[in-house]
């Protein structure tokens, strides 16, 4: 019989999902996708879009089927494509496919999601213009708008999934730098031990390479993941601590104005559903 995933991390981008996946593999009750983000359930809406990142993913049913085809007696079989909480109609494709799914979405404050986003894409190479142009001239930069900022607005993306799956199987949390503090709760949530002693790991951190030679590396796609699948963690988060410097970028107060209305009617819609601690931090807190 074949198996498929049953637990689906949907997003949203650059809210902790890889931190969480990596964790959650450690747990002998869950088995992980090799394949980071299999885009199974997108893939043709990621091919028709033709984003600039290109499409990352498997090519088929059967090369979706064989991300699972090692999974034993675990009882959970997760993973993560933040794309499924992109667009509509992805979450009624998981519910057709596999009907007893159980999903995950995990939200962050919209600001810091689309700066933490900007600044991965800056980092990779992708982007070179001020995020704040891309806000003031989204026909411009579409492409770029649509990652940062529209992506950031949650409450429709929600609702269609909670339209498909009732409270048991569907969980919204909040983003924690710390994705640990996360993890009683969605244990629980998949019923499975939560007394597993989970070694902390930190994924996607906002680094910049110190140097061009390091930068050159990096920015090559093809060489930094294969250099990744095979170096041990250990020695990864050294040459991170040894060649990459803490990357940040400064959003003047009349800028953060404008994004906090851009986001504002949605944070108000999903205020009224979620109970989610962003909502109630000091940028966003008066909605």
């Amino acid at each position: 019989m074949t198996k498929l995933a049953n637990f689906f991390i949907v997003g949203a981008a650059k809210a902790g999902t890889t931190a969480i996946c990596d964790m959650l593999s450690q747990h002998p009750e869950v088995y992980c996708s090799p394949v980071k983000e299999p885009n199974y359930f997108s893939r043709d809406i990621l091919l028709q879009q033709d984003l600039y990142y290109g499409y990352q993913g498997v090519e088929s049913k059967a090369e979706y089927n064989a991300c699972f085809s090692k999974a034993k007696s675990e009882k959970i079989r997760l993973e993560a494509s933040v794309s499924y909480f992109s667009y509509p109609q992805v979450a009624e494709r998981i519910k057709q496919e596999v009907p007893n799914a159980k999903i995950l979405i995990v939200l962050r404050d919209p600001i810091e999601r689309a700066v933490s986003h900007y600044l991965m894409d800056k980092r990779l190479g992708f982007v070179k213009v001020e995020l704040e142009t891309i806000f003031n001239n989204p026909k411009d930069y579409n492409q770029y708008f649509y990652q940062y900022f529209e992506q950031g607005t949650y409450f429709e993306r929600c609702r269609q999934y909670a339209s498909l799956f009732d409270d048991e199987h569907l969980l919204v949390l909040s983003y924690q730098p710390d994705v640990s503090q996360l993890l009683g709760s969605i244990c629980s949530f998949l019923s499975i031990s939560n007394r597993y002693n989970f070694e902390s790991q930190k994924s996607n951190l906002s680094m910049v390479p110190k140097s061009g030679f390091t930068k050159a590396i990096y920015q090559n796609e093809k060489l930094r993941k294969k250099l990744k699948s095979y170096l041990p963690t250990s020695l990864i988060t050294n040459i991170q601590r040894r060649m990459f410097t803490g990357q940040r970028v400064d959003i003047s107060e009349a800028f953060r104005q404008e994004l906090e209305a851009y986001f504002k009617a949605d944070l108000q819609q999903l205020k009224a559903h979620y109970p989610l601690s962003f909502l109630r931090s000091r940028s966003l807190a008066e909605i």
